[in-house]
């Protein structure tokens, strides 16, 4: 089964989104990880019976309380939104499934460590992930390889965000900003290990192309906010140990970074991939918002989309978004507490809070908010993985602001299932503490 369960993770992060069944009347489909996740139901459901007492961390048991609570009130308010004739049934239903699927990968990453090895292993395939996914954005990049859009292979072409094997270039900037507390941390942990310290600033570099390559801007921002504030934060680090680091480390991963992007982009001050960085005016952003705010109407969202009222020097993906936003907001006044139900919020809302609020309310933008509470709550940044989980969980809440981070399928696939090993790990190594403690006291 392990080899299964590795199997599942290896698609996750490596293979491309590739639909192989299309549901009719819906832009969704079933593609290979649902079928992986519905066998492992299946072989779950049927351990648990041969295995009554099989055991879960408690910590583990309180997210799935909480979970449990999210969809049921998710539940309520799609209900009512398909009473009120606001979502379609079907389209609802499979996001209301999608959600749950994602968060079933918690019970695969959950049985996939059972030995110290299983750890190691997995460090080793995140290492490896942001290697082969930098060597492909690279080909990528020139031309020689193309990319997966809606399940189907398209050539990049010169002026294309890359994206490696992800969907689009939101969920791989999301996937290596993830990645990103892992290596600081091992700076951190390690810092008198020159060996150590240069293998970590490689990765950095590698998590910081990778992002620049993507031009998702609110993941750069947030990498380089998290690269700042991790030093800060971790108990582990002395003041003067911290301010050394920082200085030096992040001048040193700057330069270099700036170093190879003008390698590849030969002049990155003219180059237009660079263009995207500098197209952000305040005071334009501001003048749009007023005027998405004064338009906003949901009944015309509902009929005909999201609509742009203005198109002055504002950033055109802003635009697009802030009357999104305006317009599922006007909606949500209807019922603010259980928001208008799953799927309201269609294909896309590129605002995780605002969708939530959209589609579960007051209530269930809690709810979801109760769960990231606990899971910060649960784990210290005292090794790799539990730096990811921690830290990694404040890139995505900054990423929220502008993508639908915990809606992407990859991003979720894979933090559930980290964060189900290292609730695994934690219960080894509370197994391992009480036979040694009951070996100890059985010599006395």
């Amino acid at each position: 089964m392990k080899k299964i369960y590795m199997f599942i993770l290896l698609i996750v992060i490596f293979f491309p989104k590739i639909t192989i069944i299309n549901i009719t009347g819906t832009y969704v489909g079933i593609r290979i990880e649902d079928i992986c996740v519905a066998f492992f139901v299946l072989v779950y459901i049927l351990k648990c019976k041969l295995n009554k007492k099989k055991m879960l961390n408690h910590k583990l048991k309180h997210i799935c309380k909480l979970f449990c609570i999210y969809v049921a009130f998710s539940t309520i308010s799609t209900i009512l939104g398909i009473l009120y004739g606001n979502i379609e049934i079907k389209l609802a239903i499979m996001y209301e499934i999608r959600k749950i699927e994602y968060f079933l990968f918690i019970f695969i990453g959950y049985e996939f460590i059972k030995s110290e090895n299983d750890w190691k292993m997995l460090i080793k395939i995140i290492d490896l992930s942001l290697i082969v996914h930098t060597i492909f954005i690279l080909l990528q990049n020139f031309g020689i390889v193309g990319a997966f859009s809606n399940g189907e292979y398209i050539q990049t072409i010169e002026k294309s965000r890359l994206c490696s094997t992800f969907n689009g270039p939101y969920e791989f900037a999301a996937y290596l900003l993830i990645l990103l507390p892992i290596y600081v941390c091992r700076i951190l942990e390690n810092a008198k290990n020159i060996k150590n310290v240069i293998k970590s600033i490689i990765m950095i570099l590698l998590v910081f192309i990778g992002i620049y390559y993507s031009e998702s801007r609110i993941s750069l921002f947030a990498g380089i906010f998290m690269l700042i504030i991790i030093p800060i934060l971790d108990k582990r680090v002395s003041i003067k140990k911290m301010i050394s680091i920082l200085l030096i480390g992040t001048l040193a991963i700057m330069i270099i970074f700036f170093t190879i992007i003008n390698i590849f982009s030969i002049n990155i001050v003219e180059n237009e991939k660079f263009e995207r960085y500098r197209t952000i005016d305040i005071m334009s952003m501001w003048e749009a918002t007023k005027i998405a705010w004064n338009n906003k109407d949901f009944e015309r969202y509902m009929e005909y989309g999201y609509y742009i009222d203005t198109m002055n020097d504002t950033d055109y993906s802003y635009l697009t978004r802030i009357n999104k936003w305006m317009a599922l907001i006007d909606g949500s006044m209807k019922n603010p507490l259980l928001g208008l139900g799953i799927s309201i919020a269609k294909e896309a809302c590129d605002g995780n809070y605002i969708r939530i609020i959209a589609e579960t309310g007051i209530i269930g933008l809690i709810c979801w908010g109760d769960i990231i509470r606990r899971i910060l709550k649960d784990f210290k940044a005292d090794n790799d993985i539990n730096c990811m989980i921690k830290y990694g969980m404040y890139c995505l809440l900054i990423s929220a602001i502008f993508i639908d981070i915990f809606e992407s399928s990859k991003i979720m696939m894979f933090y559930w299932f980290v964060l189900g090993c290292a609730y695994s790990k934690e219960m080894m190594e509370v197994k391992i503490k009480n036979e040694n403690s009951t070996s100890f006291d059985v010599n006395i």
